[in-house]
């Protein structure tokens, strides 16, 4: 069980997330350790919440091309085989499991705000989370975000610092607020970029970091010694979609996905 500040109890812990191997590498050791404490989960449907032309035209034609998406379909299908899913976890540990195209749904903020949820657990969740869910758990809403905060703020920070050609970059879990990736750092770990990673390679391994640091997050949390850190915003930075420009340079620079 999770506890913080006296004998307050937060029994009730529900996850967003997508189903995938990133996740999977996150989370398993969260959902192993507090199975029984797990509400829900509730998993990100990016594809039914869109008309699927709208999603190709964006997504793809004006976005990272059609040979980045065959190559994630083929990487995600390979996976899907596997054992290693969100879905088979839950179901191993008979947690419920709900498909979420649109967190802020009014039935979804409801069944969050039946389930008197004490803390949301955030990972590879891809959908802004808005004020009326937010201000339900108790707690707080704690969100895995892959880069040290307040750098590389928004989307695809993986990419961004192998395009970058950084050295290092880090896993950061923060308090979700209104703002994008703006909330109050809970801790932060660093990761060493290899010369030979991909994003994929990457990205694995900051799951791997990731998945310590939620846990000593949550131990913190269940020792009352949690010590918040405001973010200075005005030093960090944002990133966007990339784009077919930021593609062809990341290409030049012999990087890749997989």
């Amino acid at each position: 069980m999770c506890k913080t500040q006296g004998n307050r109890m937060y029994n009730n812990i529900s996850i967003f997330t997508t189903d995938s191997l990133y996740s999977y590498i996150l989370l398993k050791d969260f959902i192993h350790n507090h199975h029984k404490n797990i509400s829900a989960i509730y998993i990100s449907k990016p594809l039914k919440r869109q008309k699927y032309h709208k999603f190709f035209f964006r997504k793809v034609i004006n976005g990272l091309g059609i040979r980045y998406y065959l190559q994630r379909v083929i990487h995600d299908i390979k996976n899907k085989n596997s054992e290693s899913t969100i879905i088979n976890l839950a179901n191993k540990y008979n947690i419920h499991t709900i498909d979420a195209p649109n967190i802020n749904d009014t039935k979804i903020v409801n069944k969050v705000r039946e389930d008197k949820t004490d803390i949301i657990i955030s990972g590879y969740f891809d959908q802004i989370i808005k004020k009326d869910l937010i201000k339900i758990p108790s707690f707080g809403i704690l969100n895995i975000h892959l880069s040290m905060l307040p750098e590389y703020r928004g989307v695809k920070p993986v990419f961004w610092v192998l395009k970058n050609n950084e050295s290092k970059t880090g896993i950061t879990i923060h308090i979700v607020e209104e703002g994008l990736d703006t909330g109050d750092i809970v801790i932060q770990k660093e990761v060493d970029i290899l010369s030979s990673d991909s994003v994929d390679s990457l990205t694995k391994r900051m799951s791997i970091v990731g998945s310590e640091i939620l846990q000593t997050a949550i131990e913190n949390i269940q020792l009352n010694k949690l010590e918040l850190k405001k973010q200075n915003l005005g030093s960090g930075s944002y990133y966007s979609q990339p784009t077919k420009k930021d593609l062809t340079h990341f290409k030049k620079q012999g990087k890749k996905f997989y």
